[in-house]
């Protein structure tokens, strides 16, 4: 059983009451809705935290600057063998201060990669694929309202 299809499996057992492992697949409307109803007035899509901030400075007079420059990273394939060893000296050797400071390079070094890379090859069964837009069907109708809201992204805003 592929991990995806094992996912699916423990998510249409009892999505209430989720397990640690699970948590970032809860849906987001379970944090916007309640019984239902939608009581989260402002929802922006993520790439779209340009709108995110004008609405913030216009509801309560706050400028802010929200860069996006984080995407996930993971250990490149010849480097996954090291991974056991940095994860005991950076959990048991090096104080926390000096982690704190060198974790932004050590991300960006050459021993990662962006995780989207791979994204195009990752192939899941038809029953995965159908699970997932049925699980998160709400969730889609929220994203692309918020899309519809906030119109597309505007250089000159």
């Amino acid at each position: 059983m592929s991990e995806a299809q094992r996912v699916c499996d423990r998510l249409s057992r009892d999505a209430t009451s989720l397990e640690l492992e699970y948590t970032h697949f809860v849906p987001q409307v379970d944090f916007t809705h309640l019984d239902g109803v939608q009581i989260v007035n402002e929802v922006f899509p993520m790439e779209r935290m340009d709108a995110a901030a004008r609405w913030i400075e216009a509801t309560v007079g706050l400028q802010i600057s929200i860069v996006q420059e984080h995407s996930r990273r993971e250990p490149k394939k010849w480097s996954r063998s090291l991974q056991p060893a940095a994860r005991y000296i950076g959990t048991h050797i090096i104080p926390r201060p000096i982690k704190r400071a060198i974790y932004p390079l050590w991300m960006k070094s050459g021993v990662f990669t962006n995780a989207a890379g791979r994204y195009s090859s990752i192939e899941l069964s038809a029953d995965v694929e159908r699970f997932v837009a049925e699980y998160y069907v709400r969730d889609a109708a929220l994203y692309n309202d918020a899309c519809e809201r906030v119109g597309p992204f505007d250089k000159a805003a």
